[in-house]
């Protein structure tokens, strides 16, 4: 598979706990998953490492924007997030995704209900990549334009 990135901007659904990942060379990483989900109903799983993954303050309903994400196939449809921190934007963003998104989110009073009634994109297997494109692409669109 060919290295695609992608941008991406999403509300936190989920936040995992800072972890290390033991590399082949000895060395140590740290990782720290995190579910976001936008206004097509579709999640994803992004795995931020190094120090994005210790510095990024993230709490579930926070809007986030990913820049550089590459696309995995690790367990279905992943993204792996960039380790430079300027490539993440939280809370206000000033984008027409966003915008979308966040009238998207302000429809569920139970942060629950959202996890509930979303489906993920981490759980599917076989969709193809597509090329970088400067613009943020929805969860649903990364789903379409891959196959």
């Amino acid at each position: 598979m060919t290295s695609v990135t992608i941008d991406v901007i999403g509300i936190v659904l989920q936040v995992g706990q800072v972890g290390t990942l033991k590399l082949k060379t000895g060395e140590t990483r740290d990782k720290r998953s995190l579910v976001i989900g936008d206004d097509t109903n579709l999640s994803i799983q992004v795995t931020l490492w190094g120090e994005t993954a210790t510095k990024l303050d993230l709490k579930p309903g926070m809007m986030i924007a990913c820049k550089q994400c590459k696309i995995s196939e690790f367990s279905g449809k992943s993204l792996n997030g960039s380790s430079n921190l300027s490539d993440y934007v939280i809370g206000n963003i000033n984008h027409a995704r966003a915008t979308a998104i966040q009238k998207w989110h302000s429809g569920f009073t139970d942060p629950q209900e959202l996890v509930d009634q979303i489906g993920s994109l981490t759980e599917i297997r076989d969709i193809p990549t597509k090329p970088r494109n400067e613009i943020y692409h929805s969860i649903l669109e990364m789903q379409e334009t891959c196959n």
